[in-house]
């Protein structure tokens, strides 16, 4: 499994810019940074098939907000169809690897209404 077969469509991907570049195309997951997933009832279909297409794909860090389970789940290290490194957040403020200076609010990406 890996994206050249598969487009699995996150909720959210943060990627190289300029944007201009995916006009015509998808990113390429060198271009990819972090892909995010909002979680409800799809939790299964995120943590299992998605997953592993994005570990396969080499895709640095991939976060899943779990609403249901109020927590943020951070993967990285990708190796095979799997991740090396995972973390869950329930509170505080994830430093996506990419941009390490930026913090970003777990109860911000728990809350339900924004």
């Amino acid at each position: 499994m890996t994206l050249n077969t598969s487009e699995p469509e996150p909720d959210l991907a943060i990627v190289r810019l300029p944007w201009s570049q995916y006009r015509q195309r998808h990113p390429n997951p060198s271009e990819v940074y972090c892909l995010i997933e909002i979680s409800d009832s799809s939790i299964a279909i995120d943590s299992g098939y998605k997953l592993k297409i994005y570990a396969s794909a080499g895709i640095p860090e991939y976060w899943i907000v779990n609403l249901r389970k109020q927590q943020v789940s951070v993967y990285r290290q990708p190796e095979s169809d799997h991740y090396r490194s995972v973390e869950t957040y329930q509170d505080g403020e994830l430093m996506p690897l990419a941009f390490p200076t930026l913090r970003v609010s777990v109860s911000l990406l728990l809350a339900q209404e924004i």
